[in-house]
């Protein structure tokens, strides 16, 4: 599945962590519908080597896990929204940071798909993939891991569609060895904390005019 007019933007690993197995990570996000998002993570290099079948539960964050947070421009609330390989997802809301953390109803998230390439695709599987209405990807270079999801937030919290949406997009990495690292599309100094204001880089534009 094709995403319309998506965003690309690249992860950066925290300096104390390490993943020999991943060259990078790249984000596409696009705003299908003022409430709805469409993100594709994707996990360069040897996947293989990243736990992909993470154990079931609410922590997703302990193991491999896709994240994303929005937060409307000058308010303290903020939407944490966690994602798995294996499609399991949780949706957490806080009135402000790190406080008051409470289940998100309302939040819907599915896997659209999901695809690893070791290989270069050669035409065969490349009509597959089209024939089913799936993106090729080839603009990505082999070998990867693409996971691609849709969120649905309303009515999630007061995500008013007249302001800008501060998003932080990150991603946790288990390796089959069990380390992990910590991707964000920034870093504030100390430990790793995707919580932090200075994670929060990208902003959507409001979606209807104030």
């Amino acid at each position: 599945m094709t995403m319309p007019m998506a965003l690309r933007l690249s992860l950066q690993r925290h300096p104390d962590t390490s993943c020999p197995p991943l060259t990078g990570i790249e984000v596409e996000l696009a705003r299908v519908r003022p409430m709805k998002l469409r993100l594709r993570y994707v996990l360069l290099g040897s996947a293989r080597d990243v736990n992909l079948k993470p154990p079931p539960g609410d922590a997703l964050w302990e193991h491999t896990c896709f994240e994303a947070f929005v937060q409307i421009a000058g308010q303290d609330e903020y939407l944490e929204l966690n994602l798995a390989p294996t499609g399991d997802w949780t949706a957490w809301r806080f009135r402000r940071y790190r406080e008051g953390m409470a289940p998100a109803p309302g939040v819907g998230a599915s896997v659209l798909d999901s695809q690893q390439r070791r290989r270069p695709m050669d035409r065969e599987d490349r009509e597959r993939l089209q024939h089913i209405g799936l993106d090729t990807l080839e603009r990505f270079e082999p070998s990867f891991y693409a996971l691609q999801m849709e969120v649905a937030l309303d009515p999630a919290m007061s995500l008013f569609l007249d302001r800008p949406w501060r998003l932080g997009l990150a991603t946790i990495v288990e390796e089959n060895n069990g380390r992990l690292s910590y991707w964000a599309l920034a870093h504030p100094p100390g430990k790793p904390d995707f919580h932090h204001p200075d994670c929060f880089r990208l902003e959507l534009p409001a979606a209807k005019p104030a």
